[in-house]
């Protein structure tokens, strides 16, 4: 991020991490920020899901984000963003992490283990599975949340590591370990300093997906005037 220009960078890791201060920061992003302004919200952590408590999933699952001391709920976010936002600055949310919970679920009884390929690397699930998984397998594909808008409505752009049904991998890559999703942003913004966030979107897709067999395709959703923007 600072290669791109930004000039305020706040980074949580492991202890960090918690509830409270990722809501804290994200608070002050939102209240500090002006008109012209690009905000990056980037998590990469494990995924899970619980229990909708208001009725506004389909599968009555909320996504949710593993955290060091609890989880973080898509309301929570959304319920953020409606309470302090105070400009029109963009917002990038991008999401390292597995969203097989709401939207279409599908029960993979291996979700915990590493995949060998035959190249040798591995690939691991970046997904933790609640109690009930069971009780998921059964619902299969649902309709999608029941306040989703267009993505021509959204006023912000979202990129997620993998599609709604598929999980999001941890990969040997470049000699390290890395989230594919954060791996390819990084590399392929490297390569191409000038790319838009949809130009982005289509390579790191591509390469994602073909390093982990076709099982994992990063999604890019929002107004396609903001993913013809310069990418961060």
């Amino acid at each position: 991020l600072k290669r791109q220009g930004f000039s305020s960078i706040s980074i949580l890791q492991n202890k960090k991490a918690t509830r409270k201060v990722v809501l804290r920061e994200l608070k002050a992003l939102l209240v500090g920020s002006s008109d012209n302004d690009t905000l990056v919200f980037y998590i990469s952590s494990h995924g899970t899901s619980i229990p909708d408590l208001n009725g506004d999933e389909a599968d009555g699952k909320d996504e949710a984000f593993c955290l060091y001391d609890n989880v973080l709920v898509d309301d929570d976010i959304r319920k953020h963003i409606r309470k302090y936002r105070r400009s029109k600055a963009l917002i990038i949310f991008v999401c390292d992490c597995c969203h097989s919970g709401t939207i279409t679920r599908e029960f993979v009884p291996y979700q915990n283990t590493a995949t060998t390929k035959s190249n040798g690397s591995y690939m691991k699930m970046k997904y933790l599975p609640p109690e009930d998984d069971a009780v998921a397998a059964q619902i299969g594909k649902m309709k999608g949340r029941k306040d989703s808008i267009p993505q021509e409505q959204m006023e912000d752009l979202v990129m997620s590591g993998c599609k709604a049904h598929e999980f999001s991998y941890e990969m040997r890559l470049g000699g390290k370990t890395h989230g594919a999703l954060t791996y390819f942003i990084c590399k392929h913004i490297k390569e191409n300093t000038d790319i838009t966030y949809g130009q982005l979107a289509v390579l790191v897709s591509n390469s994602v997906g073909k390093n982990s067999g076709k099982r994992q395709h990063p999604q890019l959703e929002g107004m396609k005037e903001n993913k013809k923007r310069k990418a961060f």
